[in-house]
């Protein structure tokens, strides 16, 4: 069964959107309307994305974000790795995407704040991961 999904990238990420598990982490997505008084487009910014994800998909995306794709620094300069690519070898420090994107369950009929300028980042999921072992629970999916 599908569940709805707050998903998006940190106004810090290094990349506007970042892809895991077939879904786009997006810093910000866009609401388009037209005015036809003015003949205007308008464009209104909002937080990430809402996706529908299977509980599986949540946890594949889990594993990927914290265990095999990171972010590697060289200077001034960064760049997407993945483990699973031939001829990888771990360099430098590498920061696990689960760093840079959020992923909340959005209850049924549950209305999300999404605007960008306005609303706080929800927690990362290395922070919510974080949270669970504080309150001793085990981080779900980053075995």
């Amino acid at each position: 069964m599908e569940k709805r999904y707050l998903v998006g990238a940190t106004k810090d990420s290094p990349l506007y959107s970042i892809h895991v598990g077939g879904v786009c982490f997006p810093r910000y997505s866009e609401t388009v309307t037209y005015d036809p008084e003015t003949g205007n487009t308008l464009r209104y910014p909002n937080m990430g994305n809402v996706v529908e994800l299977t509980d599986d998909q949540v946890k594949t995306i889990k594993q990927i974000a914290f265990n095999s794709k990171f972010f590697r620094s060289k200077g001034k300069r960064c760049f997407a790795v993945s483990k699973h690519t031939k001829g990888y070898r771990k360099q430098g420090v590498e920061i696990p995407y689960a760093k840079y994107i959020y992923m909340v369950p959005i209850r049924d009929g549950e209305y999300v704040a999404r605007e960008y300028n306005n609303t706080p980042t929800p927690p990362t999921l290395f922070d919510q991961q974080k949270e669970s072992k504080a309150k001793g629970k085990p981080g779900k999916g980053t075995e």
